[in-house]
């Protein structure tokens, strides 16, 4: 029932949004002119936290056996590993934040278009 309501939902946003895809195109139709209003961000939460509910505990289900489902409990990794990312995502974190700071500050300004610019 829940994955025919997904099936149903997705594939209404596709034929919405292909059908319109062709009418984008350079000088005819800007990108901005064709974004769609109609969908709103808390319809997308809302769809997603819908979908998360109706699926817990599982994760992935099994066409055959209901034993072979894998669940939150058994997909989960075991309490040394979280604490091992726990370890390399705070020794990792400072570095990304400092390059990214580095790669924003060195290209900061607006870009400047000439003859030789594409």
């Amino acid at each position: 029932m829940v994955l025919g309501a997904f099936a149903a939902n997705e594939t209404g946003w596709v034929s919405a949004e292909v059908g319109r895809q062709p009418w984008i195109v350079y000088g005819l139709l800007k990108t901005k002119n064709a974004v769609s209003t109609n969908l709103k961000v808390e319809d997308v939460w809302a769809s997603i936290i819908m979908f998360g509910a109706a699926m817990y505990p599982n994760l992935i289900v099994a066409r055959d056996n209901p034993a072979f489902n894998i669940d939150v409990y058994n997909g989960a990794s075991s309490h040394k590993t979280f604490g091992i990312m726990l370890i390399v995502a705070a020794l990792g974190m400072p570095f990304v934040c400092c390059y990214t700071f580095i790669v924003y500050w060195v290209f900061r300004g607006k870009t400047q278009l000439n003859k030789h610019s594409y």
